[in-house]
């Protein structure tokens, strides 16, 4: 087996994607080194993250889960794979995901925060909401995050019909990020239904 060129194309793909920002190329390189080693899981893995890029997330995850089948201590990969999953919607799968990468980085803020919402799109509000507690327990409010898991958080409380406490979220995430439209928007609704609510 001609490793040597498994690895050669390997190094060109990388850098055809990273220097030269060239995606199908990339894509085509990363293929040529599994034509030499077929179970090579760092060539699906880049293969993969490739496909993420240009937007094909059925073959990310195809290549992703080749490569943790070839090499199934990547727990980071459970991660990407997690987010691949979550944006397919297929929110069962990326907790169970998230679960393994979790249970070795316990404290990763951004797989608390998927693995909330993944909970919370599949109605699981309360597990939801010690997920993102646990998220913003770990962050400052400067971080890039927090307007998100605040955002998030309202949306977990608004659907828990807590519309006070979810208008707070709301107005945090503003407060943090003005520039953000969703949690504009998401200040007016639950005010109207909490208006709403007090007028009967």
């Amino acid at each position: 087996m001609n490793t040597q060129g498994a690895h050669h194309y390997i190094e060109k793909g990388i850098e055809t994607w990273l220097d030269h920002k060239n995606y199908f190329e990339a894509i085509d390189l990363f293929s040529r080194a599994l034509e030499f080693e077929p179970h090579n899981p760092d060539a699906h893995l880049l293969r993969g993250a490739v496909y993420v890029d240009v937007g094909d997330l059925h073959l990310a995850l195809k290549d992703y889960n080749k490569a943790l089948e070839y090499n199934p201590e990547n727990i980071g990969l459970f991660f990407d794979k997690g987010t691949v999953l979550f944006y397919l919607g297929e929110y069962d799968k990326a907790i169970r995901s998230y679960e393994k990468f979790l249970k070795e980085e316990p404290t990763d803020v951004d797989a608390l925060y998927f693995k909330g919402l993944s909970h919370h799109f599949i109605r699981e509000n309360e597990v939801a909401q010690e997920l993102i507690n646990r998220a913003l327990a770990l962050i400052d409010k400067s971080d890039d995050l927090y307007p998100d898991l605040c955002n998030a958080k309202g949306e977990i409380l608004f659907d828990l019909e807590d519309y006070p406490e979810a208008i707070d979220y709301f107005q945090k995430a503003a407060e943090a990020d003005p520039t953000s439209f969703i949690a504009q928007y998401n200040i007016v609704e639950p005010s109207m239904k909490w208006e709403n609510w007090r007028m009967h």
